[in-house]
């Protein structure tokens, strides 16, 4: 990810790489690139990569994750004619194919600049105008026993920003690169190890031989579980379990694929709430009753204590002026409509700035001691879920796989709650990764 100010850089990386409508330059050109090392991102651990390009085939591994999944889990990624498939490093028996790239910045870590040794030794200010940005601190150096020169690349109006390079000498391609943003490290990657014209075999570039390729909007984490063999049991025990632990729509709205002839294999959920409600006491017990909002004038609050021995619930109401009246109420117990008051408190004006208050107390039907505006608990306990669904239910992801061993086939079962279908998709791992920016030159 990179942060706002290095997108100042980003409309040149289209054009920045080597097409068939450049002209050819004095870069010594491989067919054959392999490269190994560590990169680093937002200032994180360092993490080991690994890539490889032989005739516009690229292959690399990682331990970036893939959708948001994977992080961590060291896996190759292949990118040739056949399509796009990823397999875990420690695991070659299963492979994903993709519907594309996880990082195709990492094949533009192979290429050469596109600009020409002359234009960079001696023609500079042309490369400038070019690029509309400024280079500076041009010197000569050595790094994994290259030569290589290196140079910053940045733009006067953000002295902050800036890309710093370590190109190597013959071949034009950059051993090493930092990105910086508001002098903040946002990206750094540099070779440890670098071969180039040596042949590379075919291995590579597709699926370890004898894997079996999976095929589908599956998530990720399949290969993780694939090599556990589950049967529809565990997925009706899976889908159980996440009911009850569920906060979105008290996880009643997550369903059960039937029987699809295929091996279940898992269930991946997210939850996520955009306002986590305090949790009421349930039952009645001491404690304070969840508190319905509303009902109340401008400036108003109201508190509850419950005596459990009096079996009385006492409302305390304060208004801007400080102090207010009060009220008892008796304790609803579960399964009773509940109980309600109504008072009128008038102002110094007679009827003219009287404030009507009424409230109900009810026990719910998931055992919450609710104290709502009004006077019919059947109405409060709707608008209560209503309440509910609005502010619990904005981001719930559910996705079931289920695979056929023998063809790689699968069916994916993906449930949405309040969620676009293309927030979906990513929350799925489907959708494309955010670049790296690619380098300047």
């Amino acid at each position: 990810m990179i942060t706002a100010p290095i997108d100042l850089l980003l409309p040149l990386c289209a054009a920045l790489f080597l097409t068939s409508s450049i002209r050819a330059n004095d870069w010594t050109r491989y067919d054959s690139v392999e490269a190994n090392g560590i990169e680093r991102v937002l200032g994180g651990a360092e993490t080991p990569f690994a890539i490889s390009r032989f005739h516009g085939r690229t292959a690399f591994t990682t331990s970036r994750g893939l959708g948001g999944a994977l992080r961590g889990t060291s896996r190759q990624e292949a990118i040739g004619a056949d399509g796009v498939f990823t397999w875990l490093a420690g695991g070659p028996s299963w492979a994903l194919q993709l519907l594309q790239p996880s990082y195709p910045e990492y094949a533009g870590y192979l290429l050469p600049s596109r600009f020409s040794k002359d234009a960079l030794l001696n023609n500079r200010r042309s490369i400038e105008r070019t690029i509309g940005k400024t280079m500076a601190g041009f010197q000569s150096g050595r790094l994994i026993e290259r030569p290589c020169y290196v140079l910053s690349v940045g733009n006067l109006a953000a002295p902050g920003t800036f890309q710093k390079l370590w190109i190597d000498s013959d071949s034009g391609i950059s051993l090493r690169r930092q990105d910086v943003s508001l002098s903040q490290p946002d990206y750094e990657y540099r070779f440890a190890k670098f071969t180039a014209g040596t042949p590379i075999g075919e291995e590579p570039f597709r699926p370890p031989a004898g894997a079996r390729v999976i095929r589908g909007l599956v998530h990720p984490n399949i290969l993780l579980r694939v090599g556990i063999h589950r049967s529809e049991a565990d997925y009706a025990k899976d889908i159980s379990r996440l009911r009850e632990k569920a906060q979105v729509g008290l996880g009643k709205w997550i369903e059960t694929l039937p029987s699809t002839g295929l091996e279940y294999v898992h269930t991946y959920a997210n939850e996520k709430t955009s306002v986590t409600r305090k949790k009421s006491r349930r039952g009645g017990s001491l404690g304070s009753p969840e508190l319905m909002p509303g009902g109340l004038p401008p400036g108003w609050n109201v508190s509850g204590k419950v005596d459990a021995e009096r079996g009385t619930i006492l409302l305390e109401f304060q208004t801007p002026q400080g102090g207010g009246p009060k009220a008892i109420i008796g304790l609803p117990q579960p399964g009773q409509p509940g109980n309600s008051f109504e008072m009128t408190i008038s102002g110094n004006n007679g009827g003219a700035d009287s404030v009507g208050i009424s409230y109900v107390a009810y026990v719910s039907s998931d055992g919450s001691l609710v104290i709502a505006p009004g006077n019919s608990s059947d109405e409060a306990e709707k608008k209560r879920q209503q309440d509910n669904a609005e502010l619990l239910g904005r981001n719930s992801f559910v996705q079931s796989d289920f695979l056929d061993r023998k063809t790689g086939d699968t069916v994916s079962f993906i449930q949405l709650r309040n969620v676009p279908l293309s927030s979906g998709l990513n929350l799925a791992g489907l959708a494309a990764q955010s670049r790296i920016a690619n380098k300047i030159l």
